[in-house]
């Protein structure tokens, strides 16, 4: 049985892109921060901090999530984060997918945006889009 995304108090971690996960089965319920982006063999990741409760036990992880889907419209992103099985306290869990939503608005960081959502649209591939939400994430 699946459980479904919601959110948490535990463990939250200080960033504005942080979203709500959990784990399958409710086993885990807390926080990932995306802090780099990065594209390999066709896959784009994310890497990030990971924080909340795993059985009642307070955690923080650096942990890698593959980015599943780009979706959105300029300017407004939004990435969705797994389902994945990670590693925490030498177990392996799986958790949920989640979705990160970016409001881009005027400036720079709209710019940014909708250059994500445009190379999207366009099937131009990955080359340029981890380097694009690395930028994205030093300026939120």
């Amino acid at each position: 049985m699946k459980s479904s995304l919601t959110t948490v108090q535990a463990a939250a971690v200080d960033s504005s892109l942080a979203v709500p996960v959990t784990g399958a089965e409710g086993a885990f319920t807390g926080t990932f921060a995306p802090t780099r982006f990065a594209a390999l063999n066709g896959s784009l990741l994310a890497a990030g901090t990971l924080a909340g409760t795993l059985g009642g036990e307070a955690l923080v992880e650096e942990v890698t999530i593959p980015v599943v889907e780009i979706g959105g419209s300029c300017p407004e992103l939004r990435l969705a984060f797994g389902p994945a099985e990670v590693e925490l306290f030498g177990a392996s869990t799986r958790l949920e997918q989640t979705v990160l939503t970016v409001e881009g608005g005027p400036g720079l960081l709209g710019n940014l945006v909708c250059a994500v959502t445009h190379l999207r649209d366009s099937g131009s591939g990955l080359a340029l889009v981890p380097d694009l939400l690395n930028q994205i994430l030093a300026r939120v």
